[in-house]
């Protein structure tokens, strides 16, 4: 498998749970939606990319860890959204 189609993965999977999370943190954060992919994207770039982290059994699409890329996506999506909340 290319980087290529792992990038594709990790954009597609960090576009959904980037606003997923933003939604359980119940409020927006800085920059928006387009804030909240860049989030989910360098938390699976760093995490599952480069300290290649995911579970053990669990399901991969493109060679990708799906339930690894999910988890980590939303929890940092959420937990920067909670941290950087700015009242309009």
């Amino acid at each position: 498998m290319s980087i290529a189609l792992h990038f594709i993965v990790w954009i597609c999977i960090a576009l959904v749970m980037g606003c997923a999370g933003e939604l359980m943190a119940g409020r927006h954060e800085f920059k928006g939606f387009i804030g909240a992919f860049l989030c989910s994207l360098s938390a699976i770039i760093l995490l599952v990319g480069f300290f290649h982290f995911h579970f053990l059994g669990e399901l991969f699409v493109a060679n990708v860890p799906l339930l690894a890329c999910v988890f980590v996506a939303a929890l940092f999506a959420m937990l920067w959204s909670g941290s950087v909340y700015q009242h309009l």
